[in-house]
């Protein structure tokens, strides 16, 4: 009995890493091989290294990563038994030696703890790399946003020069008497309306700067942002159906969401095994000059007061709420 608990202990696969290529769907090994120091981003910053900023530098993201060690370590546990435990009485004088091995037996819940866990792992692996492909949208939303703003408070900043350049010219010509001063009035009242647009414009381009360097862990300054060319030919994009088709089969929320559901169900099968606690038994026996004496038996804990509804009104609980997740 000791021997084939501990085969089912030694188990070839446990050491495999169950953890699906995270990097590989981010693709954070190409971004960062690719990205540039933040110290080197002189010549500017484009969209590519903002999201490899953001995923290096997120501290939320990067303790998601390590989390993911937990949930694999319950794996490694679910496909371990529980150890026997031994128990000796050794007679100071004359008398018997004692002695009991207990085998905890839980083959019949194992596949199914094993299943569950491994569906936790990967789920909480989906869970982040959806963490992760939000952060990338984030980024590359506010990317777009700051060039945008950039763009538009330069474009008044223009305006307002060209008009201030415009009521100086008429200023000068209303001093040699070739016009009023109303058009010069009008046009520096146009000039400074416009100033006053542009500084709004400089002020969101700031706190849009402000967000980006937020989600991106490091400080923009005056850095130029590099907007990368877009090439989408319309005549490539997807059906809305197929679009559908294809979120609802590989996003990793809704994938992860099943999940979820496929660990509660697992749980919850079976979870009356536990109350009971089935188990082995060796009895060792040995008498002064006499040989060792070897008996065995089993164990199961008689379900009169606790016979399980705690543990499956849990295990129900959960499962309605993956269910409505």
């Amino acid at each position: 009995m000791l021997c084939i608990a501990a085969g089912c202990a030694n188990d070839p696969g446990a050491a495999d890493s169950l953890l699906p290529s995270l990097e590989t769907r981010l693709s954070i090994d190409t971004l960062l091989g690719h990205s540039t120091p933040y110290n080197q981003l002189a010549d500017g910053l484009d969209e590519k290294e903002a999201v490899a900023l953001a995923l290096r530098n997120s501290p939320t993201f990067r303790a998601g990563l390590a989390d993911l060690g937990i949930a694999e370590a319950d794996v490694f546990d679910a496909r371990r038994p529980a150890n026997p435990t031994l128990q000796l009485i050794d007679p100071v004088g004359p008398g018997v030696l004692e002695g009991a091995i207990s085998i905890p037996i839980d083959l019949l819940r194992r596949p199914a703890r094993v299943a569950a866990a491994k569906a936790i792992l990967k789920k909480a692996t989906l869970d982040q790399i959806q963490a992760g492909l939000a952060l990338a949208r984030d980024v590359r939303s506010q990317f777009a946003v700051v060039g945008a703003a950039d763009e538009r408070a330069t474009a008044l900043a223009d305006d307002a020069q060209a008009l201030n350049e415009i009521s100086r010219i008429l200023q000068v010509k209303a001093g040699l008497g070739r016009g009023t001063g109303l058009d010069a009035a009008v046009a520096r009242a146009a000039a400074l309306d416009r100033q006053s647009d542009a500084d709004i414009a400089a002020a969101d381009a700031r706190a849009a700067r402000t967000v980006l360097s937020a989600l991106i862990g490091a400080d923009l300054g005056d850095i130029k942002l590099l907007p990368l060319p877009i090439a989408l030919d319309p005549a490539s994009v997807p059906a809305r159906d197929a679009l559908l088709k294809a979120a609802l089969e590989t996003r990793p929320d809704v994938v992860a969401a099943d999940l979820a559901v496929e660990a509660a169900a697992k749980n919850r099968s079976g979870a009356f095994l536990d109350v009971l606690k089935p188990g082995a038994y060796v009895d060792l026996g040995q008498e002064k000059g006499e040989d060792l004496k070897i008996s065995g038996g089993g164990a199961i804990d008689v379900p009169i007061f606790n016979q399980g509804q705690g543990a499956q009104k849990r295990a129900d609980a959960v499962l309605k709420r993956a269910l409505a997740e």
